[in-house]
C-alpha cells in the first residue's frame, strides 16, 4: 500500500513539473518564443549556406538539421498548457511551427531539386523562381496570422510587445533572407 501512495505522490509531482502554469501571459509568450529561437537559428544558418552557395550535401543536410529543429519546436509548444484556458496563441504558434515543416520538407527539397534543371532553359528558369516566389508567399501569409495572434494575444492579456530586430529575428523562418 505504501508503494502505491509513493508512485501516486511520485506521479502527481511529476506531472506538476510537466505541465508547468504560467501565471504571466509574458513569461507564456516568451515560452513560445524561446521553443522557437533554435528553430530559427537553425533556419538562419540554412539560409546562409543556400545564399552563398554552398555543398549541395552539405546543405541538405543543414535542411535535415532545421527540419528536425522545427519539429522539437513543435513538441516544446504542444507540451505547454493553454494560458488559462485559452488555446490561441499556442494553437496559432503550432500551426505555424507546421507549416515551416512542411515548407522546409517539401518546399525548399523542391526549390533545390529545380535549381540544379533551372539552369537548363528559360522555362524552367522561370518555374523556378515562380516555386521561389510562391513559398516565399506561403511563409509571408504565415507569419503575418502568426503576429495577428500574438497581438491578439497580448493585447487581450495587456502584455505591452516591443519590436525588436535582431540577427535570428529577421532570419525567422517568418521572412527568406534573398
Amino acid at each position: 500500500m505504501k508503494k502505491l501512495v509513493y508512485l501516486l505522490l511520485a506521479s502527481v509531482s511529476f506531472t506538476n513539473l510537466v505541465a508547468q502554469e504560467y501565471d504571466n501571459p509574458g513569461a507564456y509568450m516568451s515560452a513560445i518564443n524561446n521553443a522557437q529561437l533554435e528553430m530559427n537559428k537553425n533556419y538562419m544558418s540554412y539560409m546562409s549556406a543556400v545564399a552563398h552557395g554552398g555543398n549541395a550535401k552539405k546543405v541538405e543536410k543543414m535542411r535535415e538539421k532545421t527540419l528536425e529543429s522545427v519539429l522539437n519546436c513543435k513538441y516544446k509548444i504542444s507540451d505547454l498548457p493553454y494560458y488559462k484556458g485559452d488555446n490561441s496563441l499556442r494553437q496559432s504558434s503550432m500551426a505555424y511551427v507546421d507549416l515551416c515543416y512542411k515548407v522546409f520538407n517539401e518546399d525548399y527539397a523542391h526549390i533545390v531539386n529545380m535549381e540544379e534543371i533551372a539552369e537548363q532553359s528559360y522555362d524552367e528558369m522561370e518555374a523556378y523562381i515562380l516555386m521561389q516566389e510562391k513559398t516565399n508567399e506561403k511563409l509571408k501569409e504565415a507569419n503575418m496570422k502568426i503576429d495577428s495572434a500574438v497581438k491578439k494575444f497580448a493585447g487581450k492579456y495587456n502584455v505591452q510587445l516591443i519590436d525588436t530586430k535582431d540577427e535570428i529575428g529577421r532570419a525567422s523562418c517568418r521572412e527568406r533572407v534573398s
